[in-house]
């Protein structure tokens, strides 16, 4: 039987800095991880990407960074789902993994099964 793992990970603000800093910082760092990361429409700033797929052609894992404008910075949140198992990697691995590459500094508030 599988468990689907949860985690709201990092959040962090980022002082003085446009948010079209956070959409290629959130890109970069979701592709580095994991798969066909996307904006969720234009202008947005939500993004998302997934794991592989497993046999039956489902994800296995995905993430999402969020990116909102708050005065002349932005606030970035990263959030990660993990299907255990077969995903070898807890959803706080991959949102560890996420936060690290986008270079956010707080760790993941935790996570659930």
């Amino acid at each position: 039987m599988a468990a689907l793992d949860l985690v709201v990970g990092s959040r962090t603000v980022v002082q003085s800095a446009p948010v079209s800093d956070c959409d290629n910082k959130a890109k970069t760092s979701l592709t580095s991880v994991l798969q066909n990361a996307t904006e969720a429409g234009d202008g947005t700033h939500e993004w998302f990407a997934h794991g592989a797929s497993d046999a039956n052609g489902q994800f296995t894992s995905a993430a999402a960074v969020n990116c909102f404008p708050v005065g002349t910075g932005y606030v970035v949140t990263i959030t990660c789902t993990a299907e255990i198992p077969p995903n070898p990697q807890t959803a706080a691995d991959i949102c560890n993994k996420i936060s690290t590459a986008f270079g956010a500094t707080a760790a993941p508030a935790g996570g659930s099964k």
